[in-house]
C-alpha cells in the first residue's frame, strides 16, 4: 500500500537495490547501484539506523547490556545506584521477549523519563519499565499505516503459537459520507491464552489513533474476549457504527477462532 501510494506521486523506488558509491568532486552529482547503474543526485539522505553513544557511560564504569546500550533497570536506573539513564542511550528490552531491542523513539524515551522522574531519590511508585512494544504510526499522501507490537512474522519467528483477526470498513457512516476512508485492522493473539500480542492499522487519519489503543491494550494484557467487548464512543462523522467498530470487528474474528481451537 504504501509503495502504491510513492510510485503514484511520481517516485522511483529501488528495492532490494545496495548503494555502494557516492559519486561526485566538490559535491555530491550521483549515487551507483550494486548492479552498476548510476542515479543522478543532487542531494542524499542516508537512513542507515543508529547506535547508542555510550562513551560517557563507560568512562564513568557503568555496565553495558548484552546490545551494548546502557545497562537499566526497571526504574531506570544504572549499575550505579546514583546515576540513571533514559533515552536512546539507554538499552531497549523487549516487551514480550525481553530480548535487546533495537527500536528508538521519542514516546519510548518519555515514559523512561517518567518513571525515572517518579522514582528519582527512592522508589515512590511502582511505575516500572515494563518493557518496548514498539508502536509505529507514518503517514504517506493521505494514508495512515499503523504497527504495534508483533506482526505474524515476528510472532511466528519468537514461537508464539498465534490467531488473527482481521477486517475492513470504513472509518465514517454511512458510508456515502464525503470523505471517507477503508479501514484495515489485522490484531495478533496468542492462541494458548488469547492474550492480545500486535496489530496493525491502515486506513485515514483515525488510523494512527487506533493503534495507540492497540498499543495500550498490548501494554495491558487484554485478552480476546475484553477487546471484543471493548466500549468506544463512536459518531457518524469519526468512527464507522458502534456495532463494527474495526477494533471490536477484529478482535471478534479472532474470537470465532479461538473458540473454535
Amino acid at each position: 500500500m504504501a509503495e502504491e501510494k510513492i510510485k503514484n506521486k511520481g517516485i522511483q523506488l529501488f528495492l532490494n537495490s545496495k548503494v555502494v558509491e557516492i559519486l561526485g568532486k566538490n559535491k555530491v552529482e550521483a549515487v551507483k547501484l550494486e548492479n552498476g547503474k548510476e542515479l543522478k543526485a543532487d542531494s542524499v539522505v542516508l537512513g542507515i539506523g543508529a547506535v547508542p553513544n555510550t562513551k560517557i557511560a563507560v568512562d564513568a564504569g557503568l555496565d553495558l547490556g548484552r546490545g551494548k546500550g546502557i545497562w537499566t533497570d526497571e526504574y531506570m536506573r544504572t549499575s550505579d545506584p546514583d546515576i540513571i539513564a533514559i533515552g536512546d542511550c539507554a538499552e531497549k528490552k523487549d516487551f514480550f521477549t525481553r530480548k535487546v531491542s533495537p527500536v528508538m523513539l521519542a514516546s519510548i524515551a518519555g515514559a523512561e523519563a517518567k518513571i525515572a522522574a517518579a522514582n528519582l531519590y527512592k522508589i515512590r511508585l511502582i511505575r516500572e519499565n515494563k518493557g518496548t512494544i514498539g508502536i509505529y504510526a507514518t503517514y504517506i499522501d493521505g494514508l495512515v499505516l499503523g504497527s504495534a507490537g508483533l506482526n505474524q512474522v515476528s510472532a511466528k519467528k519468537e514461537g508464539f503459537d498465534i490467531i488473527t483477526g482481521n477486517t475492513e470498513g470504513a472509518d465514517k457512516h454511512p458510508r456515502s459520507m464525503p470523505g471517507t476512508n477503508k479501514v484495515i485492522v489485522r490484531l495478533i493473539f496468542s492462541k494458548q491464552s488469547g492474550v492480545l500480542l500486535g496489530g496493525q492499522v491502515a486506513g485515514g487519519i483515525s488510523a494512527g489513533e487506533m493503534t495507540n489503543i492497540i498499543g495500550l491494550a498490548i501494554q495491558k494484557r487484554v485478552s480476546v474476549t475484553e477487546l471484543e467487548t471493548f466500549q468506544m464512543a463512536t459518531q457518524p462523522y469519526l468512527t464507522d457504527g458502534p456495532t463494527v467498530y474495526r477494533i471490536v470487528a477484529a478482535a471478534h474474528d479472532a474470537l470465532v477462532k479461538y473458540l473454535a481451537c
